[in-house]
């Protein structure tokens, strides 16, 4: 008790002095933390002031950008004879002036404007920049923004007014001149220079005066800073030395109350150590334990009783951190003790373990405090298997029951139920009791009686189909095991009797929608042949009318607008004819000329090829070798468009290119039907022409003749 004392006082002088040193240095920091505060607030409100300064800047740019942007489309628009091109400028204008009133509205009130740039790298096509800019509510209107706002309301109500007259020049019969349209525009152009000009002056005002201010707050910060730096440097050179001298006074202070203490805990050491000797000789977990429940001695075998990784870890801990009873009233404290308490407890460790031990306490007295002295045995080894075994025994029964697909054990060498879940003997429409003993074949297979794919047959059965007694399908898995020496089939089997039947009726409808898909398709392709014949005779007569000079006047424009309707519908009649062949599956059917020989009689599939030329002569040729040789199936179009379209729908094996007709993008033509190509199709393309083949196949020169045609059906198999 005396030396509790003792090391108590001594503790509380050393405290005392170590609180007060403590003391000492929180306050020093916190004055330079203090100062600190202070000159980051400082500048930090600079630096904010500073940014929005520069944000302003920013946003003159964006003025200065959209009015260079508003000045380039309408010089643009001006430049141009062609209405459409003039809508799409006028948008884009239009869009500058909505991106101009963002600006104007975030200058006079504050928040975020998006920039947009645009871009041409990666996959992206634009670049969005957003500018910050912060504004008290009470700073009243801004002079920029009264002196931009009507004049951009003017330059929007000129730009508007060029659009007009450009919309009356461009939208009549005849397409006027681009001096014509200068002339008309000629005032209007000098106004809008005017007006952009003058907005440009304005917004150039305001980034000379962001600046200069921005040059104005960051002279303040650095006088600032400088102030700030002066100041803390001072408080750092009066603490220092102050925080030196009461750190070395309290140091030699509490050396000395340490030499005091070490002279006094030396024989309480030497007493403790032999106790501790005593206790680790002991095959007996032991612990000591005082009036506060606190742990202050334990022996090696309570250690790895208990679980803990060295005393170090259980000392100053309340038993119940350590170890604790089952129940209240088995505390050595909770009544009074006699000479000596002994019972068969279950106690949990540190690491959370329970564990029953054979535990004998007893009260002690050790300079002049009352402790108790525990000693404990394990014994929960046979408790433990015990407990296991039921505990396995109830996770067993709980899986089998808690799962949703029905589950069935089932003897190998007898085929009778062992054990099913209640969703097995749901499933199958039987009580679980009465079903148990009886032959599996009776509920789960009744048709394969003495043939079981497993024992009989010695087959693997997973996620196969079968049916119930009662006709419901299920999706079934059989897996053998053995328990002991007796084997066992576990088997498990969902219901699937509603996806049987959804799968049948979704087989019947697609059966319906094909048939009904076909009759559409033969249809069409009926419907286009039949209007294709009186249809290529109309557009050849008219076509020859307008080659015959003498026809003028009215009659040539009526003859042309037949013929541009005429061509029209053809164009029209061949996209269905090639729609209908897509879905019908049906060999390509060239719409331009009233499907051609058949087929050779052999059986051999003929090439497909598509002649993409518009040059009338050619294609008159190549109908005239397709009618006298069925050596091939021929497809025409006479357009690029149109035949990169058609090389895609139709897949033809031979793909003939005009060079008059593709001219300077042959190559790239070349590569675009060259990149349909999928799996094993791929095109064979052919130059139509007398220049260089230009990264082609082959070539056919001209004129088109059948020797010519046969020769490259023949490279395009050899190929």
């Amino acid at each position: 008790m005396l030396n509790r004392k003792l090391s108590g006082l001594l503790k509380e002088q050393v405290i005392s002095k170590v609180l007060f040193l403590c003391l000492v240095f929180f306050v020093t920091f916190a004055v330079i933390y203090v100062v600190d505060r202070v000159q980051l607030n400082y500048l930090n409100r600079y630096d904010r002031e500073i940014e929005n300064q520069q944000a302003r800047s920013e946003l003159g740019k964006a003025i200065m950008h959209r009015l260079l942007m508003v000045e380039l489309g309408i010089a643009r628009m001006i430049d141009t004879t062609d209405l459409r091109k003039v809508e799409v400028l006028n948008r884009d204008i239009h869009h500058s002036f909505s991106k101009l009133e963002d600006i104007l509205s975030v200058l006079q009130g504050g928040g975020t404007f998006k920039n947009t740039f645009p871009a041409n790298f990666y996959d992206r096509d634009e670049v969005d920049e957003l500018i910050s800019f912060h504004r008290e509510k009470e700073a009243g209107y801004v002079l920029e923004v009264i002196d931009l706002n009507p004049k951009i309301y003017e330059l929007e109500v000129a730009t508007e007014g060029i659009y007009s007259v450009l919309r009356k020049l461009l939208g009549g019969d005849e397409s006027p001149t681009l001096k014509k349209v200068h002339d008309a525009l000629n005032f209007r152009v000098m106004q809008i220079e005017a007006l952009i000009l003058r907005a440009r002056e304005s917004s150039s005002k305001i980034f000379h005066e962001t600046q200069t201010e921005i040059k104005r707050l960051s002279s303040l910060k650095e006088q600032a800073t400088a102030g700030m730096n002066n100041f803390r440097l001072g408080v750092i050179v009066v603490s220092i030395p102050l925080c030196l001298f009461i750190f070395f006074r309290i140091i030699f202070n509490i050396r000395s109350i340490l030499d005091d203490r070490e002279t006094k805990a030396r024989n309480l050491e030497e007493a403790k150590s032999a106790i501790e000797i005593i206790l680790d000789s002991i095959p007996v977990g032991m612990v000591i334990v005082n009036e506060n429940r606190e742990v202050i001695k334990a022996n090696s075998e309570a250690l790895r009783l208990f679980g803990a990784e060295s005393e170090e870890k259980v000392l100053g801990n309340r038993c119940d951190k350590v170890f604790c009873f089952s129940s209240e009233h088995n505390c050595p404290f909770s009544h009074n003790l006699g000479a000596s308490y002994e019972n068969e407890v279950k106690i949990k460790t540190a690491a959370g373990k329970d564990i029953t031990v054979l535990k004998n306490a007893a009260y002690i007295t050790l300079s002049g405090e009352r402790l108790v002295l525990e000693a404990f045995m394990d014994i929960s080894q046979r408790s433990e298997m015990e407990r296991r075994l039921k505990d396995q025994q109830d996770y067993t029964n709980a899986v089998l029951q808690g799962v949703q697909a029905g589950v069935v054990v089932i003897a190998a060498d007898t085929h009778t139920i062992a054990d099913m879940n209640e969703t097995a003997a749901r499933l199958i429409g039987v009580n679980r009791e009465e079903a148990l003993g009886t032959v599996c074949h009776k509920y789960i297979c009744p048709a394969e009686v003495g043939k079981c794919p497993v024992t009989d047959l010695g087959q693997d059965v997973d996620h196969a189909v079968r049916r119930l007694s009662n006709g419901k399908s299920i999706l079934k898995s059989v897996v053998p095991f053995k328990r002991g020496e007796e084997a066992y089939l576990l088997e498990s089997f969902v219901d699937i009797t509603d996806r049987v039947s959804a799968e049948e009726q979704l087989k019947d409808a697609m059966e319906t929608v094909d048939a009904a898909s076909k009759a559409k398709s033969e249809f069409l392709s009926r419907m286009g042949l039949k209007l294709s014949t009186p249809l290529n005779t109309i557009v050849d007569f008219s076509d020859a009318l307008l080659r015959d000079d003498d026809l003028t006047g009215k009659m040539r424009s009526d003859v042309d607008n037949i013929a541009s309707a005429g061509h029209h519908l053809k164009e029209i009649i061949s996209e269905v004819l090639d729609f209908s062949m897509v879905e019908s599956e049906r060999s390509p059917i060239d719409t331009e000329e009233d499907e051609q020989p058949e087929q050779v009689e052999s059986g051999a599939p003929v090439p497909t090829i598509l002649c993409i030329d518009d040059d009338p002569e050619n294609i008159n040729e190549m109908r005239k070798i397709s009618s006298n040789w069925n050596g091939f199936t021929l497809v025409i179009r006479e357009t690029v468009e149109k035949g990169l379209r058609a090389v895609s729908l139709l897949r033809p094996d031979i793909v003939l290119i005009s060079d008059n007709l593709a001219g300077d993008i042959f190559e790239q033509v070349v590569d675009e039907v060259r990149a349909q190509g999928v799996d094993k199709w791929k095109p064979f393309v052919v130059l139509l022409g007398d220049g260089s083949v230009k990264g082609a196949d082959s070539k056919l020169i001209l004129p088109v003749t059948i020797n010519g045609v046969q020769q490259i059906v023949t490279e395009c198999k050899r190929a």
